[in-house]
């Protein structure tokens, strides 16, 4: 169980071997994929290149984890990694999972879908996949899961040039709000001025409330932020007067919540972020996400989100 915390590559050569010749057990084989998932923060390009056969045939979603996790370390460390062809031959691999627009053949085909969004959004470095991942995203016929993991994918990413597909989703009061909620999430992570304004112009009309409500406590939140990487938009929003029109019930509908404090005197401070998000087919909450960021002499540390 301990070879995935050697953490060389011989070790992980091992752990391929072990694993195709079928001299492993399942079980062991999900500790020492989970291990690398977690463990390995520093990993080599061989590490990601040996275990690229695992991939082949019926991977398991471990599998996914484990090598899409070690591609956003890998990236992390080294730059020019979007132009690295091993890794983007494993990006191709998972966006190929996804057949053009998720579309699936049966329902077993399901999870393994999800695997292959996740494992995109893993890596942080699919920008070459968004095209399909807004295919998925859009696609009717898909449940709910999979098209709000299809938009969760873009978390990691750089900024898109282009917004449009996402300013779509967000502003069709057709959709579901749940994904209109999550494209607004996406679009907040590099916002602009003019994507502001829109927004702003938006929920000034919004009839969803559970789109309006979140959106309100999230603009309404930034206002009053002291993270220091917020503190742009704070400045513009603080020109918008907006109405409490969304200030509502916080049982039952769609929220963001975040608390932060930050001492210039210290250089230090954290933050702490929260979503619950809501359908307006029920009061059930439907996502979460909590996300914990410490800020110490010039470094953003996220403990877990």
């Amino acid at each position: 169980d301990a070879i995935p915390l050697i953490g060389t590559e011989a070790s992980i050569n091992l752990i391929r071997e072990l694993t195709q010749s079928g001299r492993a057990t399942e079980a062991e084989i999900d500790i020492w994929l989970t291990a690398i998932a977690t463990s390995i923060h520093r990993p080599s390009k061989n590490m990601i290149t040996t275990l690229k056969p695992m991939l082949n045939g019926g991977a398991s979603r471990k599998t996914y984890l484990a090598i899409s996790s070690l591609i956003n370390n890998f990236c992390t460390l080294k730059e020019g990694c979007d132009s690295d062809a091993d890794v983007q031959s494993i990006i191709r691999m998972f966006n190929e999972r996804l057949r053009y627009n998720c579309r699936l053949e049966d329902d077993e085909q399901h999870d393994d879908m999800l695997a292959a969004l996740k494992a995109l959004g893993n890596t942080g470095h699919a920008e070459s996949a968004a095209p399909t991942l807004f295919r998925c995203a859009n696609n009717n016929d898909l449940s709910m899961e999979l098209r709000v993991a299809a938009l969760q994918a873009f978390r990691r990413m750089a900024c898109l040039a282009d917004s449009t597909e996402l300013l779509n989703i967000l502003e069709n009061t057709q959709v579901d709000s749940e994904l209109r909620i999550h494209a607004y999430l996406v679009l907040m992570a590099c916002p602009q001025e003019s994507t502001l304004q829109r927004v702003v112009f938006m929920l000034q009309t919004e009839e969803v409330n559970q789109v309006g409500s979140f959106i309100w406590t999230h603009l309404t939140n930034l206002q009053e932020t002291s993270n220091p990487h917020k503190q742009q938009i704070r400045a513009i929003l603080e020109s918008e007067e907006l109405k409490k029109t969304f200030d509502m019930d916080k049982r039952k509908f769609s929220r963001n919540i975040e608390m932060s404090l930050f001492s210039e005197l210290l250089n230090m401070g954290g933050s702490v972020e929260s979503n619950v998000i809501f359908s307006e087919k029920s009061y059930i909450p439907r996502s979460g996400m909590l996300n914990l960021t410490a800020e110490l002499f010039g470094q953003s540390i996220n403990f877990f989100e």
